[in-house]
């Protein structure tokens, strides 16, 4: 006896669920209605392009951030005697390796303590562990006190909201 072939791509994706991700699965899905295999492969592409699209922005931005703490780290790290051209490229790797470790231990709030961690063990060899200890503390106090100055900016900068008009009774006016 054959089993009846499903004719929609929804059947299939509900029958056979892709295994990759889930992004997959939204892919399929969002394409499954479309009835021309070729407007079916076009759609397909543009959704695939708008997602990556989307997600360029957050990784240039997070590139970027994980430099600029690498820079700071290997800055600190040069200032304590460590050999300039070496310590670069493991002050932005180490950090963007430590920040993300940090990022993923749930239980430690901005990877408290882990990313110090990592650091310490990434410049040791180079720096000592003792100024390797250092550098991993003043760059925490240096963040900490960078996203609180971001903070009290963004704070201060955000407007209150407009006060309504009220009439005697404490209820607003309906007319103007």
């Amino acid at each position: 006896m054959k089993f009846a072939q499903p004719r929609s791509t929804a059947a299939t994706c509900l029958i056979r669920p892709p295994r990759h991700s889930s992004l997959a699965v939204v892919r399929c899905l969002a394409c499954s209605s479309v009835r021309s295999r070729a407007v079916k492969r076009r759609k397909c592409r543009l959704a695939a392009s708008a997602a990556s699209r989307s997600a360029r922005s957050p990784t240039a931005w997070s590139l970027a951030a994980w430099v600029l703490y690498g820079l700071q780290i290997w800055l600190l790290a040069a200032r304590l005697g460590a050999p300039p051209g070496r310590t670069a490229l493991l002050a932005v790797g180490g950090y963007a390796f430590a920040w993300s470790v940090g990022f993923l231990i749930v239980f430690a709030p901005a990877g408290a303590g882990v990313r110090d961690v990592l650091l310490v063990a990434l410049l040791g060899p180079v720096l000592g562990v003792g100024s390797a200890t250092a550098v991993a503390l003043v760059s925490r106090v240096l963040t900490t006190v960078g996203d609180l100055l971001a903070a009290a900016l963004a704070a201060g900068s955000s407007r209150p909201p407009a006060p309504r008009d009220r009439n005697v009774t404490g209820h607003a006016n309906s007319v103007k």
